[in-house]
């Protein structure tokens, strides 16, 4: 595991995880951690309670797919699948962009929803529940609709 050398970011903002299945369409989607492979993450599912962050970055394995340079191998844009065993960039705290599943308003709590994407929390600022508070990755930023792209402040 790498923590990034980025000027003015605290250690552990942004770390990078090696994936334990294939992640289709993976920039901008939720992990949480594998209890079973140590290093390794899994794309975030609704109920998870081990949350991680967002993928903001994908190389290959621990080999960048190409160029030279610090930024060889980083690969951006949507639509692009993430193979087992390959190297994730993970932003853990910060504002950044990721899916909504449901209806999100602006400041709603929010947790992972389905295949990598984040959900409200209803109920949450009034009695959360010990679950809720395991559950929390951070406030939406604006409203959303279900599967819109939208940011969120991470807080893990």
């Amino acid at each position: 595991m790498t923590v990034s050398g980025i000027a003015g970011e605290q250690p552990g903002d942004k770390v990078h995880y090696t994936n334990t299945y294939d992640i289709p369409d993976a920039l901008w989607r939720v992990v949480m951690y594998d209890p079973a492979n140590e290093g390794n993450v899994l794309l975030g599912q609704e109920g998870g309670l081990k949350p991680c962050g967002g993928i903001f970055t994908i190389t290959g394995g621990r080999t960048p797919y190409g160029g030279s340079g610090p930024n060889s191998g980083v690969m951006s844009g949507t639509g692009i699948d993430a193979p087992a065993e390959t190297r994730l960039g993970v932003h853990k705290v910060g504002f950044r962009p990721a899916y909504a599943s449901g209806t999100i308003n602006f400041s709603d709590a929010l947790c992972m929803g389905p295949n990598g994407t984040v959900m409200a929390m209803p109920n949450f600022d009034a009695t959360p529940t010990p679950a809720q508070i395991v559950a929390f990755i951070g406030r939406a930023q604006e409203d959303a609709d279900d599967g819109d792209f939208f940011i969120i402040d991470f807080m893990l």
